[in-house]
């Protein structure tokens, strides 16, 4: 009996310091880290996974990695072509980590042209005050979200694959096209903008508001196209 005694104390032991190693192999620290990271040449940005990106247009490149310094070294950040690749060098990792909002990665870039944004995931890009550009190419795979406060451009082209949003505030464009393939949804406010041509396939929305010279659309499935509140003004 003292044997067994003896035994099942020896796995309740072992038992508790494998509980410990477990929560000493999870344990992590309150900080972030920051980096500012020479990079330039780029027009575009490919946001893939769960990551946060504020962009700004500026005179100079500027981008700089805000995230727990246990991750910060994971964030990549690599020009191929004129497009800035923002990504985690493993996405698993990352995930296992992340507990709460406190550890999320945050990415600030600036450049002083910028052309497009494809986001693959669920992270989240946020364009700040005015963007004035040529062309413009917006697109979303999966359940990101996209935002721009203000855009002045030529063209703008804007699409969602999946379940994710789109929004732009406030637009002023020769020409905008808009399609919605899924349940995402794509909201936008022109300011006397030229023409319009909006698509959905599935069950998802678009949204547009404003003043515009002239709107078509085809919706194919449950989806909704509101208009209510955009005006034809030739």
């Amino acid at each position: 009996m003292k044997k067994i005694f003896l035994a099942v104390l020896a796995l309740g032991v072992l038992a508790s310091c494998s509980c410990r190693g477990l929560n000493a192999s999870w344990h992590k620290s309150e900080a972030h880290g920051e980096q500012t990271r020479k990079i330039t040449g780029f027009e575009r940005i490919a946001l893939q996974g769960s990551l946060d990106v504020k962009y700004k247009q500026a005179d100079s490149f500027m981008v700089k990695v805000n995230a727990p310094v246990e991750v910060i070294n994971d964030v990549e950040t690599l020009v191929e072509g004129n497009v800035l690749k923002i990504r985690m060098k493993d996405e698993g990792k990352f995930l296992r980590f992340r507990l709460s909002d406190s550890d999320d990665v945050t990415v600030y870039v600036s450049s002083p042209d910028f052309l497009g944004v494809s986001l693959q995931g669920s992270g989240d890009f946020l364009c700040q005050g005015l963007l004035d550009t040529d062309n413009l190419d917006i697109e979303v795979q999966g359940s990101g979200d996209i935002e721009f406060d203000k855009i002045i451009c030529d063209k703008v082209d804007v699409s969602v694959l999946g379940s994710g949003d789109v929004e732009l505030k406030r637009v002023k464009a020769l020409q905008s096209k808009n399609e919605v393939v899924g349940s995402g949804e794509i909201k936008i406010h022109y300011d006397n903008s030229g023409d319009v041509r909006s698509t959905i396939v599935g069950s998802g929305d678009i949204t547009l508001t404003g003043q515009v010279k002239s709107s078509s659309y085809d919706v194919r499935g449950s989806g909704d196209m509101k208009t209510g509140e955009l005006t034809i003004k030739q």
